[in-house]
């Protein structure tokens, strides 16, 4: 099952000779292990598969009744049918095979011959780890990690992680190095976060290679405070350091039309943590149907279409789909679906913001993805705010933390004017040159709160203008 299941070991780890009065006996179980097994002589799929389903309906083994739920799900000499290796996966481990609950629990959580149910996956990792099945406590760490079925707990998932490294699991002795590197669960100690990240990769675990290729751990010590325009005032959806739930508030597509400019907020699993946060332009329009469509553009790089609904509760997308790079993607694009939103809307100092979380689901992982906040302005149009249609600036860098710069290419010798505006048309900074022919490199330096700003500059009858953002990631 996804690389999780391993039918090699578990088929191959033979074990085929009893003894009875000092004489070899050949179990039915053995016997199935050398047919199933290509490189011995007895191999024969098929005949194995009916030799492990005596063992399993007639003896009544245990191991048998698993190694029987695996050929089911991989299809190993019989059809493939899923739902049956569930149902011999769950008889394994109630007839007392410890490892059969993280299949199990694994079943679960993949939605294999059952609905997913992370809760349900969840419970069974967790009869699994009452009886220290080390597979079982890894499943259960992995799903307290990420808050999966259960509350999100970093320091549960640690113990686990931690007592499941002694005894060989190789995603424990990841997931603890992961912990240790990013101080999830456990003060941050790089040096051990380094061993166990090295021990699991001494033993091919690709994602642990991964991580010791990264420079900096996915947490890498954000401290910013963000804080909003106003202390006294709730009005405007400044991303806050922790994750905060949004009750929906939109009810139809016509309130999100517009051209919006903000950012992207990503947080670790238990929302204490920023990780990530980039710009993100986004343009809505509702259709007559009452659905919507658009394009989302995230840190400056290719757009993709939106479609989707509103209903009461929730904003649903269909089946939209995009790719990036995520920390743990190896620096390969991932495939992301959007799954929903809950979206509010605000007025502050006569702007339109639209905010609220977004929940993507990885395509990879089959499971939802971190918590996720936008924060976005409405861009106004003959409002007094300086229009956005002329030949636009290259800023650089932006998002930019305390100083931005721009290039001029000046045909003659040139007054020129400079100007800085919030959203909603109000001059915070301008400035006047007078520069002689050729190019120039100017730098503004400013301190202004985080969120989007618009830079005009006039110079020769010419204007250009475009959108600055401040931030300090």
């Amino acid at each position: 099952m996804k690389k999780i299941i391993q039918i090699i070991v578990l088929l191959l780890s033979l074990q085929p000779w009893a003894q009875t009065k000092n004489k070899a006996v050949i179990t039915s179980l053995d016997m199935a292990k050398m047919q199933l097994n290509e490189n011995h002589t007895f191999y024969n799929p098929e005949k194995g598969f009916f030799t492990c389903k005596k063992a399993a309906e007639e003896e009544a083994i245990p191991k048998a009744m698993n190694m029987l739920a695996i050929l089911y799900s991989e299809g190993v000499g019989t059809a493939q049918n899923q739902e049956t290796a569930l149902s011999w996966f769950l008889k394994a481990a109630e007839a007392g095979y410890a490892k059969a609950w993280f299949n199990v629990g694994t079943m679960h959580r993949e939605g294999l011959g059952t609905p997913q149910d992370f809760k349900k996956a969840f419970e069974y990792y967790s009869k699994g780890a009452a009886i220290k099945a080390t597979t079982s406590m890894f499943g259960k760490g992995y799903m307290l990690y990420k808050g999966l079925g259960c509350q999100q707990d970093y320091n549960q998932a640690f113990e686990l992680f931690k007592e499941s490294s002694q005894y060989g699991s190789l995603g424990s002795m990841y997931l603890l190095g992961i912990c240790y590197r990013n101080g999830y669960g456990t003060p941050k100690d790089l040096a051990t976060a380094k061993q166990w990240l090295t021990k699991a990769a001494n033993y091919g675990y690709n994602p642990a290679e991964n991580e010791m290729m990264e420079a900096e751990p996915e947490f890498a010590d954000y401290k910013q405070t963000l804080t909003s325009y106003s202390k006294k005032k709730e009005t405007h959806p400044e991303a806050k350091n922790h994750f905060e739930t949004v009750q929906h508030q939109i009810n139809n597509a016509e309130t999100l039309n517009g051209s919006y400019t903000g950012y992207i907020v990503t947080y670790d699993w238990s929302g204490q943590h920023i990780i990530a946060k980039e710009p993100l332009t986004v343009d809505l329009k509702s259709q007559r149907d009452g659905t919507f469509s658009g394009t989302w553009t995230e840190n400056n790089k290719n757009s993709v279409e939106l479609h989707g609904k509103i209903t009461d509760t929730e904003v649903m997308f269909d089946n939209t789909a995009y790719s990036k790079i995520d920390h743990y993607s190896a620096k390969k694009p991932t495939t992301f679906l959007f799954k929903d939103a809950r979206l509010k809307t605000t007025n502050y100092q006569d702007t339109h913001y639209l905010s609220g979380n977004l929940q993507l689901w990885s395509v990879r992982q089959n499971e939802p993805e971190k918590p996720i906040y936008i924060s976005l302005a409405k861009n106004k149009q003959d409002t007094g705010a300086p229009s956005l249609k002329n030949d636009p600036l290259v800023i650089y860098p932006n998002p930019f933390n305390d100083s931005f710069s721009f290039n001029l290419s000046l045909n003659e010798k040139s007054t020129v004017d400079i100007a800085l505006y919030s959203m909603a048309g109000t001059v915070l900074y301008t400035e006047k040159l007078s520069l002689p022919a050729g190019n120039h490199t100017h730098t503004i330096a400013i301190n202004v709160a985080d969120g989007s700003y618009v830079l005009k500059v006039n110079y020769s009858n010419k204007s250009k203008s475009t959108i600055v953002i401040k931030s300090k990631l």
